[in-house]
Protein backbone atom coordinates (compact mmCIF):
# COMPACT_ATOMS: atom_id res chain seq x y z
CA UNK A 1 0.00 0.00 0.00
CA UNK A 2 3.09 2.30 0.90
CA UNK A 3 4.64 1.66 -2.47
CA UNK A 4 1.42 2.27 -4.44
CA UNK A 5 1.05 5.93 -2.40
CA UNK A 6 4.49 6.83 -3.15
CA UNK A 7 3.78 6.05 -6.77
CA UNK A 8 0.81 7.59 -7.32
CA UNK A 9 1.98 11.07 -5.30
CA UNK A 10 5.38 10.45 -8.05
CA UNK A 11 2.34 10.45 -10.85
CA UNK A 12 0.57 13.72 -9.58
CA UNK A 13 3.64 15.49 -9.09
CA UNK A 14 5.24 14.66 -12.52
CA UNK A 15 1.59 15.52 -14.06
CA UNK A 16 0.97 18.36 -11.76
CA UNK A 17 4.51 19.99 -13.03
CA UNK A 18 3.07 19.75 -16.19
CA UNK A 19 -0.06 21.08 -16.20
CA UNK A 20 1.42 24.58 -14.01
CA UNK A 21 3.50 24.73 -16.81
CA UNK A 22 0.63 25.01 -19.34
CA UNK A 23 -1.47 27.19 -16.95
CA UNK A 24 1.58 29.51 -16.68
CA UNK A 25 0.82 29.82 -20.56
CA UNK A 26 -2.14 30.44 -20.30
CA UNK A 27 -2.10 32.78 -17.77
CA UNK A 28 0.67 35.15 -19.22
CA UNK A 29 -0.69 34.59 -22.77
CA UNK A 30 -4.28 35.83 -21.24
CA UNK A 31 -2.58 38.69 -19.19
CA UNK A 32 -0.29 40.11 -21.73
CA UNK A 33 -3.03 40.41 -24.53
CA UNK A 34 -6.02 41.37 -21.93
CA UNK A 35 -8.24 38.41 -22.97
CA UNK A 36 -11.14 38.41 -20.79
CA UNK A 37 -11.86 34.63 -21.41
CA UNK A 38 -9.71 32.82 -19.61
CA UNK A 39 -12.05 31.12 -17.15
CA UNK A 40 -13.26 29.49 -19.80
CA UNK A 41 -10.17 28.48 -21.13
CA UNK A 42 -8.95 27.05 -17.83
CA UNK A 43 -12.56 25.11 -17.56
CA UNK A 44 -11.85 23.55 -21.19
CA UNK A 45 -8.45 22.70 -19.92
CA UNK A 46 -9.79 20.77 -17.06
CA UNK A 47 -12.63 18.64 -19.53
CA UNK A 48 -9.33 18.16 -21.64
CA UNK A 49 -7.80 16.30 -18.67
CA UNK A 50 -10.19 14.79 -17.32
CA UNK A 51 -10.82 13.30 -20.50
CA UNK A 52 -7.11 12.25 -20.43
CA UNK A 53 -7.04 10.76 -17.26
CA UNK A 54 -10.31 8.60 -18.10
CA UNK A 55 -9.10 7.20 -21.25
CA UNK A 56 -5.37 6.41 -19.73
CA UNK A 57 -4.45 3.43 -16.82
CA UNK A 58 -4.41 6.56 -14.07
CA UNK A 59 -5.41 4.75 -10.73
CA UNK A 60 -8.69 6.59 -9.31
CA UNK A 61 -7.30 7.92 -6.12
CA UNK A 62 -4.61 9.67 -8.55
CA UNK A 63 -7.80 11.15 -10.44
CA UNK A 64 -9.04 12.20 -6.99
CA UNK A 65 -6.24 14.28 -5.95
CA UNK A 66 -5.60 15.93 -10.21
CA UNK A 67 -9.66 17.02 -9.88
CA UNK A 68 -9.17 18.59 -6.15
CA UNK A 69 -6.06 20.41 -7.13
CA UNK A 70 -7.66 21.26 -10.63
CA UNK A 71 -10.45 22.94 -8.77
CA UNK A 72 -7.92 25.05 -6.36
CA UNK A 73 -6.02 26.06 -9.61
CA UNK A 74 -8.89 27.19 -11.46
CA UNK A 75 -9.99 29.38 -8.22
CA UNK A 76 -6.72 30.62 -7.50
CA UNK A 77 -6.37 31.59 -11.27
CA UNK A 78 -9.94 33.26 -11.79
CA UNK A 79 -9.24 35.04 -8.69
CA UNK A 80 -5.76 36.33 -9.49
CA UNK A 81 -7.67 37.29 -13.88
CA UNK A 82 -10.60 38.68 -11.75
CA UNK A 83 -8.30 40.96 -9.92
CA UNK A 84 -5.89 42.14 -12.74
CA UNK A 85 -9.35 42.67 -15.26
CA UNK A 86 -10.04 45.24 -12.03
CA UNK A 87 -7.29 46.95 -12.55
CA UNK A 88 -6.37 46.54 -15.94
CA UNK A 89 -5.82 50.15 -17.54
CA UNK A 90 -8.82 51.84 -19.46
CA UNK A 91 -7.79 51.50 -23.37
CA UNK A 92 -8.46 54.74 -24.69
CA UNK A 93 -8.50 56.51 -28.05
CA UNK A 94 -7.93 59.63 -29.85
CA UNK A 95 -11.14 61.94 -30.30
CA UNK A 96 -12.16 65.03 -32.09
CA UNK A 97 -14.17 68.29 -31.63
CA UNK A 98 -15.15 70.36 -33.96
CA UNK A 99 -13.04 73.50 -32.53
CA UNK A 100 -9.51 71.67 -33.09
CA UNK A 101 -7.23 73.31 -35.51
CA UNK A 102 -4.10 71.84 -37.40
CA UNK A 103 -0.74 72.83 -36.00
CA UNK A 104 2.68 71.55 -37.05
CA UNK A 105 3.29 67.62 -38.55
CA UNK A 106 -0.89 67.68 -39.10
CA UNK A 107 -0.94 67.30 -34.98
CA UNK A 108 -4.68 68.25 -33.35
CA UNK A 109 -4.48 71.31 -30.83
CA UNK A 110 -5.69 70.74 -28.79
CA UNK A 111 -5.39 66.48 -28.86
CA UNK A 112 -8.46 64.98 -27.43
CA UNK A 113 -8.66 61.44 -25.46
CA UNK A 114 -11.69 59.55 -25.04
CA UNK A 115 -12.36 55.90 -23.76
CA UNK A 116 -11.94 53.48 -26.95
CA UNK A 117 -15.68 51.67 -25.54
CA UNK A 118 -18.00 54.40 -24.88
CA UNK A 119 -20.51 52.68 -23.15
CA UNK A 120 -18.67 50.15 -21.12
CA UNK A 121 -18.81 51.84 -17.96
CA UNK A 122 -22.68 52.35 -17.15
CA UNK A 123 -23.53 52.02 -14.16
CA UNK A 124 -22.09 53.21 -10.36
CA UNK A 125 -20.02 50.55 -9.61
CA UNK A 126 -18.63 49.74 -13.32
CA UNK A 127 -17.97 53.51 -13.27
CA UNK A 128 -16.07 53.50 -9.94
CA UNK A 129 -13.71 50.36 -12.01
CA UNK A 130 -13.31 53.17 -14.76
CA UNK A 131 -11.61 55.20 -12.33
CA UNK A 132 -9.68 52.75 -10.97
CA UNK A 133 -8.81 52.09 -14.61
CA UNK A 134 -8.11 55.49 -15.68
CA UNK A 135 -5.83 56.30 -12.43
CA UNK A 136 -4.23 53.12 -13.47
CA UNK A 137 -3.32 54.38 -16.97
CA UNK A 138 -2.02 57.63 -16.13
CA UNK A 139 -0.09 56.17 -13.83
CA UNK A 140 1.46 53.67 -16.46
CA UNK A 141 1.55 55.83 -19.25
CA UNK A 142 2.46 59.36 -17.50
CA UNK A 143 5.99 59.75 -19.55
CA UNK A 144 3.17 59.87 -23.26
CA UNK A 145 0.89 62.02 -21.76
CA UNK A 146 3.97 64.36 -21.11
CA UNK A 147 4.97 63.77 -24.49
CA UNK A 148 1.94 64.26 -26.06
CA UNK A 149 1.19 67.43 -23.83
CA UNK A 150 4.30 68.67 -24.70
CA UNK A 151 4.01 68.21 -28.71
CA UNK A 152 -0.01 69.84 -28.62
CA UNK A 153 0.28 71.82 -25.63
CA UNK A 154 -3.07 71.08 -24.51
CA UNK A 155 -4.78 67.60 -23.86
CA UNK A 156 -8.78 67.14 -23.42
CA UNK A 157 -9.85 64.52 -21.50
CA UNK A 158 -13.36 63.83 -22.71
CA UNK A 159 -16.14 61.05 -22.09
CA UNK A 160 -14.88 59.42 -18.74
CA UNK A 161 -18.11 58.97 -16.79
CA UNK A 162 -16.17 58.12 -13.38
CA UNK A 163 -15.48 62.35 -13.31
CA UNK A 164 -17.86 63.23 -11.56
CA UNK A 165 -16.52 65.17 -8.79
CA UNK A 166 -13.95 67.71 -7.17
CA UNK A 167 -12.83 64.58 -5.47
CA UNK A 168 -12.53 62.43 -8.42
CA UNK A 169 -10.94 65.37 -9.96
CA UNK A 170 -8.34 65.43 -7.28
CA UNK A 171 -7.39 61.74 -7.33
CA UNK A 172 -7.24 62.72 -11.04
CA UNK A 173 -4.55 64.89 -11.01
CA UNK A 174 -2.76 63.43 -7.95
CA UNK A 175 -2.21 59.99 -10.13
CA UNK A 176 0.19 61.91 -12.03
CA UNK A 177 2.74 62.54 -9.04
CA UNK A 178 3.73 66.23 -10.37
CA UNK A 179 4.40 68.00 -7.16
CA UNK A 180 1.56 70.76 -6.82
CA UNK A 181 2.51 74.42 -7.30
CA UNK A 182 0.66 77.16 -4.64
CA UNK A 183 -1.46 79.76 -6.53
CA UNK A 184 0.07 83.55 -6.01
CA UNK A 185 -2.03 85.44 -9.22
CA UNK A 186 -4.38 87.92 -8.82
CA UNK A 187 -7.58 86.59 -8.75
CA UNK A 188 -9.83 85.68 -5.89
CA UNK A 189 -9.79 81.58 -5.22
CA UNK A 190 -11.05 79.19 -2.18
CA UNK A 191 -9.56 75.63 -2.02
CA UNK A 192 -12.38 72.80 -2.78
CA UNK A 193 -10.35 69.75 -1.51
CA UNK A 194 -6.67 68.64 -1.74
CA UNK A 195 -4.95 70.04 -4.74
CA UNK A 196 -8.21 71.05 -6.28
CA UNK A 197 -9.16 74.95 -6.09
CA UNK A 198 -11.63 77.07 -7.89
CA UNK A 199 -11.36 78.89 -10.70
CA UNK A 200 -11.62 82.64 -11.03
CA UNK A 201 -14.55 83.81 -9.19
CA UNK A 202 -15.37 87.00 -11.03
CA UNK A 203 -19.03 87.26 -12.03
CA UNK A 204 -19.57 84.98 -15.33
CA UNK A 205 -20.64 88.04 -17.30
CA UNK A 206 -17.13 89.02 -16.91
CA UNK A 207 -14.01 88.30 -20.35
CA UNK A 208 -11.12 87.40 -18.68
CA UNK A 209 -8.30 88.02 -20.83
CA UNK A 210 -5.61 85.21 -22.06
CA UNK A 211 -2.59 84.90 -20.49
CA UNK A 212 0.13 82.33 -19.04
CA UNK A 213 -0.86 81.91 -15.02
CA UNK A 214 1.82 83.56 -12.82
CA UNK A 215 3.68 85.02 -15.78
CA UNK A 216 4.54 88.26 -13.50
CA UNK A 217 6.32 86.07 -11.28
CA UNK A 218 9.63 84.47 -11.22
CA UNK A 219 7.75 81.00 -9.98
CA UNK A 220 5.51 79.75 -11.96
CA UNK A 221 3.39 76.78 -13.00
CA UNK A 222 4.20 74.30 -15.88
CA UNK A 223 0.82 72.37 -16.15
CA UNK A 224 -2.62 73.26 -15.73
CA UNK A 225 -5.57 70.57 -15.06
CA UNK A 226 -8.66 72.46 -15.45
CA UNK A 227 -12.31 70.20 -14.64
CA UNK A 228 -15.87 71.16 -15.18
CA UNK A 229 -17.96 69.95 -12.96
CA UNK A 230 -20.79 72.12 -13.99
CA UNK A 231 -21.14 73.09 -17.39
CA UNK A 232 -22.83 76.49 -18.31
CA UNK A 233 -26.33 76.40 -20.58
CA UNK A 234 -24.25 79.01 -22.63
CA UNK A 235 -21.13 80.72 -23.70
CA UNK A 236 -18.46 80.09 -20.72
CA UNK A 237 -15.74 78.39 -22.94
CA UNK A 238 -11.98 78.67 -22.17
CA UNK A 239 -10.01 79.76 -24.85
CA UNK A 240 -6.52 78.17 -25.93
CA UNK A 241 -4.00 80.25 -28.09
CA UNK A 242 -0.74 78.16 -28.70
CA UNK A 243 1.50 81.43 -27.18
CA UNK A 244 4.46 80.54 -29.89
CA UNK A 245 2.27 81.34 -32.94
CA UNK A 246 1.27 84.39 -30.95
CA UNK A 247 4.99 84.98 -31.32
CA UNK A 248 5.88 84.28 -34.45
CA UNK A 249 2.46 86.72 -35.82
CA UNK A 250 3.76 89.63 -33.73
CA UNK A 251 7.42 89.42 -34.82
CA UNK A 252 6.71 89.14 -38.38
CA UNK A 253 4.16 92.26 -37.66
CA UNK A 254 6.09 94.50 -35.78
CA UNK A 255 9.77 93.12 -35.78
CA UNK A 256 11.90 96.45 -34.33
CA UNK A 257 9.11 96.79 -31.39
CA UNK A 258 9.10 93.11 -30.43
CA UNK A 259 13.37 93.44 -30.38
CA UNK A 260 12.59 96.09 -28.37
CA UNK A 261 10.42 94.24 -26.27
CA UNK A 262 12.63 91.65 -25.46
CA UNK A 263 15.37 93.60 -25.03
CA UNK A 264 13.96 96.41 -22.51
CA UNK A 265 11.27 94.03 -21.49
CA UNK A 266 8.21 95.28 -19.76
CA UNK A 267 7.26 96.80 -16.21
CA UNK A 268 3.15 95.99 -15.37
CA UNK A 269 1.47 97.91 -12.83
CA UNK A 270 -1.11 95.82 -10.52
CA UNK A 271 -2.73 97.31 -8.07
CA UNK A 272 -4.44 95.39 -4.50
CA UNK A 273 -7.09 96.95 -3.28
CA UNK A 274 -7.12 97.34 0.64
CA UNK A 275 -10.44 94.49 0.61
CA UNK A 276 -11.27 91.74 -1.07
CA UNK A 277 -13.24 92.92 -4.55
CA UNK A 278 -14.92 89.81 -6.42
CA UNK A 279 -16.67 91.54 -8.52
CA UNK A 280 -13.63 91.85 -10.99
CA UNK A 281 -11.33 88.91 -12.02
CA UNK A 282 -8.25 90.32 -10.42
CA UNK A 283 -9.92 91.91 -7.26
CA UNK A 284 -7.52 90.24 -4.72
CA UNK A 285 -6.33 92.27 -1.96
CA UNK A 286 -2.85 92.95 -1.09
CA UNK A 287 -3.73 90.62 2.48
CA UNK A 288 -5.06 87.43 0.42
CA UNK A 289 -2.37 87.98 -2.44
CA UNK A 290 0.38 87.98 -0.28
CA UNK A 291 -1.12 85.52 2.78
CA UNK A 292 0.13 88.54 5.31
CA UNK A 293 -1.56 91.53 6.95
CA UNK A 294 1.93 92.76 7.77
CA UNK A 295 2.82 94.99 5.62
CA UNK A 296 6.48 94.49 6.42
CA UNK A 297 6.08 91.06 5.24
CA UNK A 298 4.52 91.96 2.87
CA UNK A 299 7.64 94.05 1.09
CA UNK A 300 9.38 91.09 1.90
CA UNK A 301 7.94 88.88 0.15
CA UNK A 302 7.29 91.20 -2.76
CA UNK A 303 10.43 91.64 -3.04
CA UNK A 304 11.77 88.37 -3.04
CA UNK A 305 9.48 87.38 -5.83
CA UNK A 306 11.92 90.25 -7.59
CA UNK A 307 8.69 92.91 -7.76
CA UNK A 308 8.46 95.72 -6.18
CA UNK A 309 5.60 97.16 -3.46
CA UNK A 310 4.21 100.62 -3.47
CA UNK A 311 1.75 101.78 -0.74
CA UNK A 312 -0.72 103.90 -1.24
CA UNK A 313 -2.58 106.42 0.97
CA UNK A 314 -5.82 104.66 0.76
CA UNK A 315 -4.28 101.42 2.15
CA UNK A 316 -4.28 99.42 -0.87
CA UNK A 317 -0.80 98.88 -2.54
CA UNK A 318 0.74 98.72 -6.32
CA UNK A 319 2.58 96.16 -7.32
CA UNK A 320 4.93 96.65 -10.34
CA UNK A 321 6.71 93.29 -11.81
CA UNK A 322 9.81 94.00 -14.23
CA UNK A 323 10.80 94.54 -16.63
CA UNK A 324 10.27 90.88 -17.85
CA UNK A 325 10.86 89.88 -21.18
CA UNK A 326 8.31 90.41 -23.88
CA UNK A 327 8.76 86.82 -25.08
CA UNK A 328 10.56 83.29 -23.49
CA UNK A 329 12.37 80.48 -25.06
CA UNK A 330 12.30 77.26 -22.46
CA UNK A 331 14.41 74.44 -22.51
CA UNK A 332 12.59 70.68 -24.10
CA UNK A 333 10.80 72.72 -26.59
CA UNK A 334 12.95 73.45 -29.72
CA UNK A 335 13.94 76.87 -29.25
CA UNK A 336 9.78 77.32 -29.66
CA UNK A 337 9.72 80.90 -28.67
CA UNK A 338 6.36 82.36 -26.87
CA UNK A 339 4.58 85.17 -26.42
CA UNK A 340 5.14 84.97 -22.31
CA UNK A 341 3.46 88.68 -21.06
CA UNK A 342 0.35 90.56 -19.69
CA UNK A 343 -0.15 92.93 -22.91
CA UNK A 344 -3.22 91.22 -23.63
CA UNK A 345 -4.62 92.69 -19.65
CA UNK A 346 -4.56 96.14 -21.60
CA UNK A 347 -6.93 94.71 -24.50
CA UNK A 348 -9.99 95.13 -21.97
CA UNK A 349 -10.95 98.69 -21.00
CA UNK A 350 -11.86 97.68 -17.32
CA UNK A 351 -8.15 96.15 -17.22
CA UNK A 352 -6.88 99.23 -18.18
CA UNK A 353 -8.28 101.00 -14.74
CA UNK A 354 -6.07 98.26 -12.96
CA UNK A 355 -2.74 97.31 -14.92
CA UNK A 356 -0.30 99.74 -16.01
CA UNK A 357 1.56 98.69 -19.04
CA UNK A 358 5.16 100.17 -20.04
CA UNK A 359 8.29 98.98 -21.99
CA UNK A 360 11.22 98.91 -20.09
CA UNK A 361 12.35 102.44 -20.52
CA UNK A 362 9.34 103.69 -19.53
CA UNK A 363 7.81 104.81 -22.60
CA UNK A 364 3.90 103.79 -23.35
CA UNK A 365 3.62 100.00 -25.37
CA UNK A 366 1.72 101.52 -28.95
CA UNK A 367 -1.86 100.71 -29.02
CA UNK A 368 -1.39 98.92 -32.11
CA UNK A 369 0.76 96.25 -30.81
CA UNK A 370 -1.94 95.71 -28.04
CA UNK A 371 -4.83 95.45 -30.05
CA UNK A 372 -3.08 93.62 -32.80
CA UNK A 373 -1.92 90.97 -30.31
CA UNK A 374 -5.97 90.49 -29.25
CA UNK A 375 -6.31 90.46 -33.02
CA UNK A 376 -4.15 87.33 -33.35
CA UNK A 377 -4.87 85.64 -30.07
CA UNK A 378 -8.61 85.20 -30.76
CA UNK A 379 -8.10 84.63 -34.21
CA UNK A 380 -5.66 81.30 -33.66
CA UNK A 381 -7.54 80.43 -30.36
CA UNK A 382 -9.54 77.29 -30.09
CA UNK A 383 -12.61 77.92 -27.53
CA UNK A 384 -12.98 74.54 -25.77
CA UNK A 385 -17.12 74.31 -25.06
CA UNK A 386 -17.23 72.16 -21.58
CA UNK A 387 -18.91 69.01 -20.92
CA UNK A 388 -19.20 68.21 -17.64
CA UNK A 389 -16.46 65.48 -16.43
CA UNK A 390 -13.85 67.11 -18.98
CA UNK A 391 -10.41 67.79 -18.10
CA UNK A 392 -8.18 69.93 -19.82
CA UNK A 393 -4.86 69.54 -19.18
CA UNK A 394 -2.54 72.69 -20.45
CA UNK A 395 1.04 73.51 -21.14
CA UNK A 396 1.35 76.75 -19.21
CA UNK A 397 5.14 77.43 -20.76
CA UNK A 398 3.77 76.84 -24.45
CA UNK A 399 -0.16 78.05 -24.10
CA UNK A 400 -2.14 80.70 -22.82
CA UNK A 401 -5.91 80.70 -21.57
CA UNK A 402 -8.93 82.81 -21.40
CA UNK A 403 -12.36 82.55 -20.27
CA UNK A 404 -15.38 83.50 -22.29
CA UNK A 405 -18.62 84.93 -20.87
CA UNK A 406 -21.28 82.69 -19.90
CA UNK A 407 -24.55 82.33 -18.40
CA UNK A 408 -24.72 80.59 -14.92
CA UNK A 409 -24.33 77.90 -13.59
CA UNK A 410 -20.89 77.06 -14.31
CA UNK A 411 -18.55 75.16 -12.69
CA UNK A 412 -15.11 74.91 -13.26
CA UNK A 413 -12.06 73.42 -11.02
CA UNK A 414 -8.69 74.15 -10.99
CA UNK A 415 -5.33 72.94 -10.15
CA UNK A 416 -1.38 73.49 -11.06
CA UNK A 417 1.83 71.70 -10.96
CA UNK A 418 5.10 72.95 -10.60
Amino acid sequence: MGSRFLRAHSRVMNTRRVRMTLAEFVIKFALLNNTRGVRHSLLRRMDIWESWFYHSRCPPEVRTLVRAIDCLEFLSLSLIILIKERMAPVSIREGKIPEQKQIENGRLFPKVVIPAAADQYHNSDSQNEEMAAVLEFIRKEKDWIQHELQESGALLFRGFKSMRTASDFNSFVDAFGWEEHTYQGFAPRNNVVGRVWTANEAPLDQEIFFHHEMALVKDFPSKLFFFCEIAPPEGGQTAIVRSDRVACEMESKFPSLVQKLEREGILTCTPLPKEENRDYFLGKSWQSHLQTNDPEEAQRRVEAGGSKLVWMEDGSANITAGPLPATRTFEGYSDRKVWFNYIPAAVYKKAENYNILLCGDGSAIPRDIIEESARVMNNECVEVKWEAGDVLLIDNLAVMHARRPSKPPRRVLVSMCK
